[in-house]
């Protein structure tokens, strides 16, 4: 192939998972903001309805589904089935049986995930139970299962099984425990239910944003899932919604100037007009824009 038709297959490739990607994280964003809603609802009504906590439990697994971890998961079970000998006896077996076999051990797969990881999330809802030793005992749990399960898929398909339980069980344990302490430290403050609560709990914007960056808040600007607060000495990224944070602003004069931005009235030194689009220049050399809609309350704010 050519170097320079390689070069385009390449950049189309990279394209094409970009925009997979994209759609992805478009899905887990939606999947987040039904479970923040039944997480809002729980705190309104002191705890989970059963219910409830199934919704939000099949939300979640459908969460960690969508996630990089799943397909690592996939890939490394394949593996492991492999390198133990479960291709032995796929000798002389019709390729439409071969792919009938890997279609069933994938389906039973995602069966017992889905399953097992929504009676544990149960727990961890309506229990209270630690979102880390759910995930452990998930792990555990669905491991066993699939070991116990795919070698007498195997016998039933082939009339022998390659494989057996107990050359199966540690392995997968262990490919399905790493891939849940990943899934854990990246994606906790999201899906932990505990770790929810506390951050709606917090009163003081100090509290939320740490000693390094303690100060007065000068600007909050809307980020994807986070809110990032600009002080007099930092910035900080938050896992939290803007209403939180405007929430927290209770007690400091500021005005909401746009759908992402809210601004200290203090911080403001001046109102500009630069390309039919007006900006906010504040104390600390940043420019904030300022919607259309809110242009007349904020000129308002600023005359009195």
């Amino acid at each position: 192939m050519h170097r320079n038709n390689f070069r385009k297959l390449a950049r189309q490739n990279v394209l094409k998972l970009k925009t997979a990607r994209f759609k992805v994280a478009q899905k887990q964003s939606g999947i987040l903001r039904n479970i923040e809603q039944l997480y809002d609802k729980a705190l309104a009504n002191g705890g989970f309805s059963l219910p409830d906590a199934l919704i939000a439990g099949i939300y979640l697994v459908a969460f960690s589904i969508l996630t990089v971890e799943t397909i690592f998961v996939a890939i490394i079970v394949f593996i492991a089935i492999a390198s133990s000998g479960a291709t032995d006896f796929f000798s002389g077996a019709p390729f439409p049986l071969i792919l009938a076999y890997w279609a069933l051990i994938l389906l039973i797969c995602f069966a017992v995930v889905f399953v097992v990881n929504t009676l544990f999330l149960l727990f961890h809802f309506i229990r209270d139970y630690q979102f880390s030793s759910m995930l452990i005992f998930s792990a555990l749990t669905t491991s066993l299962a699939i070991s116990y399960l795919t070698p007498r898929v195997s016998a039933i398909i082939f009339e022998n099984s390659g494989v057996s339980f107990s050359q199966m069980a540690l392995p997968v344990a262990a490919i399905f425990l790493i891939t849940q302490i990943f899934l854990f430290a990246q994606h906790k403050d999201k899906l932990c239910f505990r770790s929810y609560r506390n951050r709606m709990q917090r009163t003081a914007p100090n509290a939320i944003i740490g000693p390094k960056t303690e100060g007065r808040v000068l600007v909050l600007s809307a980020q994807d899932h986070y809110v990032e607060f600009t002080t007099t000495t930092g910035k900080k990224l938050v896992r939290m919604r803007m209403r939180e944070a405007i929430a927290q602003m209770q007690g400091q004069d500021g005005l909401s100037v746009h759908r992402s931005y809210w601004v200290a009235k203090d911080a403001i030194e001046a109102l500009q007009k630069s390309g039919g689009k007006h900006f906010l220049l504040l104390s600390n050399g940043d420019k904030i824009p300022v919607a259309a809609s809110k242009l007349a309350a904020v000129k308002k704010a600023l005359s009195r």
